[in-house]
């Protein structure tokens, strides 16, 4: 074999120097080009770097250990080449129209490589939904003609690039049916479909794309694909195919499986490769283009028509000699394992340990949902979060480190994966763990969002019960208050949802969501305390943006009076209101110190009840200007102690109570601009009209009521 011959079997190869190249590791989920290949005096050279066996891999490629020395003479060295491609010659050689390529987003462009280098390519923008503003992804085709000899991949991901199913933003939301196929061309030929057939029905298909046959992952790819009715996997019959029917009919016992395999049907494309070499075929002819597009449209609907289910599907013949070839060099290297340890006198050593089924089976068997499909474990800005059956919650080092450990000591595990429970062995754990194809997320990534789609969740919060789409509800609320009727609980359907780790965010109210909750004691106490309407009106107002972590309207709340005024009380219900575990209490002199500025990228409300009005040593000066940004939700500096710095959006609403309002050394209004001061003057403790036990009555009894109350204000 020559170096072309082996890296057409891996994927997403790039060349990463002279006779080297980085690609995707077959034998492990790998989404980083961990597998690096190169060439030395004619010995092709392959190491994971994530620890998969040279075996392990070549097996998953059908390839054996003899297939590493090249033959001599041919070509193995990386010959010097220039990309160039095209819209016109892409759309020329795929008989596609470039206008209606542009439309699906797919311009000329000018990639940069990592030393700089510009090459004109196709740029193919991979967006997550119908809304987003930038693509997640961008992947580049630099040239039509295969690949020759040691000539770097055709294909180019753009640096950062997060993989989704291609077309995500083109969902027919009508149609319960979709196609998946690999790659983009593939989509470009169904999706140029769109005609009136002499019934008058509208002909086109609903497709989505594979961003390679062996990239789909369940824990990202599932939910996109989670409710439509019926999803038909076309098949390619070259190991691609192979590849990407073992993933998704659940025959890898190395990959997590599909959920959604009781909706997967599979079919293939009698005579032509995939539906892109279909169509080309079929528009190389001299019939009229509708005609083409007609005939086109039919064959891939009657194939759509014969899809089988996994337990059905017809293999294709020429899997038989992969799947042999496969066995024999399993087989071949069981052999020369044997062999091996009858030379060394019949002296066993220790398997490699399996660290990538180790982080598996730990990620398996400890976080994630009864049914499977999702982790409860997340590694995020430094820290470990579980989620609790509302939220993520964090979860200190030493009792991950405990986790892990007590995994380790398990003799069932040490046998399964050669592992023995050692420093070693549970930092490598947790550093698996950690990488973003398992627990980790971006740094950068803000909450609430959906784990699976990147999507951010804004407005989505947690409650006992369900989640609940704060900004929906706040104006369903409203309107019914002032039509002076109840929001009921059929109606509250539709801002509700069961609740899900999907949701990264670490905010949670510990009661129920009761769309029909009233608050009678709670309002008294209110009319008592605020005799004003207008106080009334923005204490509800305060309390609903309580509930959101959205720091826009630039305001912080200052509630003064004197003792015996309520204000206390206030700050209790509040607290209540919004559960402690949302609550922190950062004075303003601490910010000062940069180890507890966190806390405020992390919870809904700072609230500090007794707050200093007089400042001798003058030291509100120097961080005057830090409270108005945080006020404004800026960018907090994150540091913890033994942990990188990161930087956060701080999420949390400020509020004071104080005797009198605190001397501030900035007279403008950049500051006062962003003060609502609430006064509590009505003096009532000891009188007839006090009314008492409210923390015993009020908080345990009337907080759903309190939130809809809340949520109303929020609505204004």
């Amino acid at each position: 074999m020559n170096i072309t011959e082996i890296l057409g079997r891996f994927h997403g190869v790039q060349h990463s120097g002279t006779d080297a190249w980085k690609a995707q590791c077959p034998a492990h989920d790998d989404t980083n080009a961990s597998l690096c290949i190169s060439v030395k005096q004619g010995k092709v050279l392959v190491h994971c770097q994530a620890g998969c066996a040279t075996e392990t891999v070549l097996s998953a490629v059908h390839l054996e250990m003899k297939d590493l020395f090249l033959e001599p003479g041919r070509q193995y060295h990386a010959a010097n080449f220039a990309y160039g491609c095209t819209l016109a010659q892409y759309a020329q050689a795929k008989c596609l129209d470039p206008k209606k390529l542009e439309s699906f987003g797919v311009t000329d462009g000018e990639r940069v490589s990592s030393k700089g280098r510009k090459s004109q390519g196709v740029r193919m923008p991979y967006w997550d939904s119908k809304n987003a503003m930038e693509p997640c992804g961008i992947r580049w085709r630099m040239r039509m003609q295969k690949e020759r000899g040691s000539e770097p991949s055709r294909f180019l991901w753009e640096r950062d690039s997060r993989l989704c199913l291609y077309g995500l933003w083109r969902q027919d939301a009508s149609s319960r049916e979709v196609i998946l196929v690999e790659g983009e061309s593939d989509c470009h030929s169904l999706w140029s479909v769109d005609y009136i057939d002499a019934d008058g029905q509208r002909c086109r298909f609903n497709a989505l794309g594979l961003p390679g046959s062996n990239n789909y992952k369940p824990v990202r790819d599932d939910p996109q694909l989670r409710f439509y009715d019926t999803i038909y996997v076309h098949i390619e019959k070259d190991t691609g195919g192979h590849t990407l029917y073992t993933r998704l009919a659940g025959l890898d016992e190395r990959r997590t499986p599909s959920s959604l395999l009781p909706k997967i049907k599979f079919f293939s494309l009698a005579g032509y490769k995939d539906p892109s070499d279909a169509w080309v075929k079929m528009h190389t002819t001299s019939k009229p283009r509708e005609e083409q597009d007609r005939e086109f449209y039919q064959f891939v609907h009657r194939a759509v028509l014969t899809a089988q289910d996994a337990s059905h599907f017809l293999r294709p013949a020429e899997w038989k000699e992969l799947e042999e070839k496969q066995q024999e060099i399993q087989k071949n290297a069981t052999k020369t394992q044997r062999q091996a340890n009858a030379s060394a006198g019949g002296k066993v050593g220790r398997p490699a340990t399996d660290y990538v089924g180790l982080i598996r089976a730990f990620r398996r068997t400890r976080w994630t949902t009864s049914a499977g499909d999702l982790l409860t474990l997340r590694y995020w800005r430094n820290s470990w979060y579980a989620y609790d059956g509302m939220c993520y919650k964090q979860m200190p080092d030493s009792d991950m480190e405990n986790e892990a450990m007590s995994f380790l000591l398990d003799p069932m595990v040490g046998d399964a994966y050669h592992v023995q429970p050692s420093s070693n062995a549970l930092r490598s754990l947790l550093l698996g763990l950690r990488s973003t194809s398992n627990c980790g997320i971006s740094s950068v990534a803000e909450m609430p969002m959906w784990l699976s789609s990147g999507q951010m969740a804004t407005g989505w919060h947690a409650m006992s019960n369900c989640l609940v789409d704060i900004e929906t509800a706040a104006a369903r609320h409203f309107q019914a208050a002032t039509q002076n009727r109840k929001v009921g609980r059929e109606e509250a359907r539709e801002f509700t949802m069961p609740l899900t780790p999907d949701l990264l965010s670490t905010f949670a109210m510990e009661y129920p969501y009761d769309p029909e909750a009233e608050c009678p004691r709670f309002l008294a106490w209110l009319r008592s305390t605020q005799p004003s309407p207008d106080i009334q009106a923005v204490v509800q107002m305060m309390l609903g943006l309580m509930l959101v972590p959205d720091t826009s309207y630039n305001v912080s709340f200052f509630c003064t009076g004197e003792g015996g005024t309520g204000k206390s009380t206030y700050l209790d219900i509040m607290r209540a209101l919004v559960c402690d575990r949302n609550v922190c209490r950062l004075p303003l002199l601490k910010f000062e110190d940069k180890f507890s500025l966190w806390k405020l990228a992390e919870c809904l409300v700072n609230i500090v009840g007794e707050m200093p009005t007089e400042d001798p040593q003058g030291k509100l000066r120097s961080i005057e200007g830090d409270f108005k940004d945080a006020v404004s939700g800026g960018m907090l500096v994150i540091e913890k102690k033994g942990k990188d710095i990161t930087f956060a959006k701080c999420t949390a609403r400020f509020v004071f109570g104080c005797n009198s309002l605190p001397v501030f050394f900035d007279k403008s209004e950049g500051i006062w601009d962003r003060l609502i001061i609430i006064p509590f003057e009505q003096r009532f403790r000891g009188s007839t009209s006090e009314i008492r036990d409210i923390k015993s009555t009020i908080i345990p009894m009337e907080l759903p009521g309190i939130f809809n109350f809340a949520l109303a204000g929020l609505g204004m």
